[in-house]
C-alpha cells in the first residue's frame, strides 16, 4: 500500500499473480479535501475501471458513476 503524504488525496493497493490463472491487479483510491471518495481506479491486467462520485454544496452525493456494469 502506497500514502501519498504530502497531500493525503490518495491511497494505491495492488496484487500480484500467485499463479498463471489469477489477474494483476492495483486499485488507487483518490480524496477531496474534505476526506470524501473522489474516485476509485481499479486497473485489472491491462483495463482500467474508474468509479466516481460528486458532491453538492452541502457534501450530500450528487452523482456516482461506475467503472463498467457488473464490476465493483
Amino acid at each position: 500500500m502506497a500514502y501519498d503524504t504530502a497531500s493525503r488525496a490518495s491511497v494505491r493497493w495492488s496484487g500480484n499473480r500467485s499463479s498463471a490463472d489469477e489477474a494483476t491487479w492495483s486499485r488507487t483510491y483518490s480524496f477531496d479535501a474534505y476526506g470524501r471518495p473522489l474516485s476509485v481506479a481499479t486497473l485489472l491486467d491491462v483495463q482500467t475501471y474508474t468509479e466516481s462520485s460528486t458532491y453538492n454544496d452541502v457534501g450530500r452525493p450528487r452523482t456516482q458513476t461506475e467503472g463498467r456494469q457488473g464490476f465493483v
